[in-house]
């Protein structure tokens, strides 16, 4: 291992190091690193000194260097850690950290882990992870796909006290000692991701979480697929300062109407988005409770609207028309009853800063006509496994003139129309499928390479053998994104327009099934 003290010419670690020049958002482990700003010394003494690092060190003065050449050990700290700001992940803990002493001290300072992940994917062993956390104790994300060993958890609580994020499958079930024991070491953790089984496990598990004393985010994912009960109200004494909560998805975690009244009468100057079920486990509606939260929700996404009475489902929808804040909103619905009552929410002016809608489950023609003159400024419209609709549906959409994404998720009924309307919406930038087949698009899919505006086009368990790839260059000149995931479809004339289309990225690829690569290899 090379000194400091040499020129950097005969340093090999260090001219290794300076030569790689990533970019300054190299990637480890699906891990995405942004540019890290330039900070002054003053700033950066001041946060080494609140670490608890060693102050920064200038750089050698004029007599000092008088009779030898100028290493890099001559730069001033602040100089190096600019420099080390532009090195991936891996790099800086395979290279810089390898360099010597003072490289190892500087390329873990805080400043340059604010803005880096590690994800434990499903490839990285748990001696891996535990040798990635003793190397960088200023690590501030960590997500855990895969479940893991009380190891891993007690190496990354020992190693990383300065941890913000945790964003964990929901496979894995922290005990409550292994929680209470995270949480005492990282204190700083404000957004966290977690299994609701960790709760039904044991109750205690919230003395632990008191312990995180500033968190703000806490998503739940669903660990068994049988209904729940969360208790809001130990939540809303042991998180003050919550304003971001996620209960599950598709209505799987209940609550006790009291126990809601209570989070939302203690967090209505704080909650800002909540995912949550549209009734308590008594078959009470949450919606009239969050009037309190008018002034701060600005998301909203409610699950599982069944068994109400047009009655109730009328007045329960014009009472979210009154939650005036809101400028996202997700709505399922899947009882076909009440689905033309939707449009309620935004009549009498309703949710007037509405910018993003989303809607599941069951939706009419009628619905988007009735939608459309209501809720002039919306920007994004995300139809998602919607049935017992007609291409129809589409139509009245092009006079949403500031609708600038469109996704649709799993709809079965689009035919062979419905692009020849999508193509005339006259803002539309970013377009994303999910889980359709392009054929029953025909011939209308044609009418894709109409949107000349299109910067972004986003393709996912989809067939796409109908999708013209072959004419996009030339007509969607200004498409700068395509990513492909988990489709089938022309793999060589996805690698053709690349050629052709310098200013595209493309991610991902397009698989043929066996059965059609088979017939044209085994059969004449």
């Amino acid at each position: 291992m090379s000194s400091c003290g040499l020129p950097l010419e005969t340093s090999e670690h260090a001219s290794m190091a300076l030569n790689s020049r990533p970019s300054p958002t190299s990637t480890v482990h699906g891990a995405n690193m942004s540019d890290v700003p330039p900070v002054s010394k003053l700033e950066l003494n001041n946060r080494r000194h609140s670490e608890g690092d060693a102050p920064l060190r200038t750089g050698r003065n004029t007599s000092e260097l008088a009779g030898r050449g100028t290493t890099i050990d001559d730069l001033p700290d602040e100089l190096l850690l600019e420099i080390f700001s532009y090195f991936s992940f891996t790099e800086n803990i395979d290279v810089l950290q390898e360099v010597c002493p003072r490289w190892k001290i500087l390329a873990q300072d805080s400043h340059l882990w604010l803005d880096k992940k590690y994800v434990v994917g499903y490839k990285t062993t748990e001696e891996e992870a535990i040798a990635t956390f003793s190397a960088v104790p200023q690590l501030r994300t960590v997500i855990l796909d895969k479940d893991v060993s009380p190891g891993v958890l007690e190496a990354l609580s020992a190693s990383c006290p300065h941890l913000t994020t945790l964003e964990a499958t929901y496979l894995q079930v922290l005990t409550y000692l292994e929680a209470d024991n995270l949480f005492a070491e990282c204190k700083e953790i404000r957004t966290l991701t977690i299994s609701d089984n960790s709760f039904d496990v044991d109750v205690r598990f919230f003395d632990a979480l008191a312990r995180v004393a500033d968190l703000r985010v806490l998503h739940l994912g669903v660990y068994l697929p049988q209904k729940t009960s969360f208790p809001l109200n130990l939540l809303a004494d042991t998180c003050p300062h919550l304003c971001d909560l996620k209960l599950g998805s598709c209505g799987n975690i209940c609550y006790q109407i009291r126990d809601a009244e209570y989070f939302v009468s203690t967090h209505r100057h704080v909650l800002e988005r909540l995912s949550i079920s549209w009734m308590s486990v008594e078959g009470r509606c949450i919606v009239p409770l969050l009037s309190a939260c008018a002034e701060t929700l600005c998301r909203l996404e409610v699950f599982d609207c069944n068994e109400r009475t047009v009655e109730e489902a009328t007045d329960m929808f014009a009472t979210l028309g009154r939650v005036h804040s809101l400028r996202q909103l997700l709505l399922h619905v899947s009882d076909s009853k009440v689905r033309h009552l939707i449009p309620a929410v935004f009549e009498n002016g309703g949710l007037p800063k509405l910018q993003q809608l989303s809607l599941s489950c069951l939706i009419a023609d009628e619905t988007t006509r009735a939608l459309v003159p209501l809720c002039p400024d919306l920007r994004e419209l995300e139809l998602v496994s919607c049935e017992g609709h007609t291409d129809a549906l589409f139509e009245p959409l092009c006079r949403l003139e500031k609708l600038e994404k469109l996704k649709i998720n799993s709809c079965k009924c689009l035919g062979e129309y419905a692009m020849s309307h999508i193509a005339k919406l006259p803002a539309l930038n970013t377009l994303e499928f999910r889980d359709l087949k392009f054929d029953k698009l025909k011939p209308s899919v044609d009418c894709i390479l109409e949107i000349s505006g299109l910067r972004w086009l986003y393709l996912f368990e989809s067939d796409c053998w109908a999708i013209p790839f072959d004419k996009f260059p030339g007509r969607l000149v200004n498409l700068r994104v395509l990513e492909v995931d988990c489709c089938e479809g022309d793999q060589i004339a996805l690698d053709r327009i690349s050629a052709q289309m310098p200013d595209l990225t493309v991610e991902g690829y397009l698989w043929e099934p066996f059965p059609r690569q088979y017939s044209q290899n085994c059969f004449v």
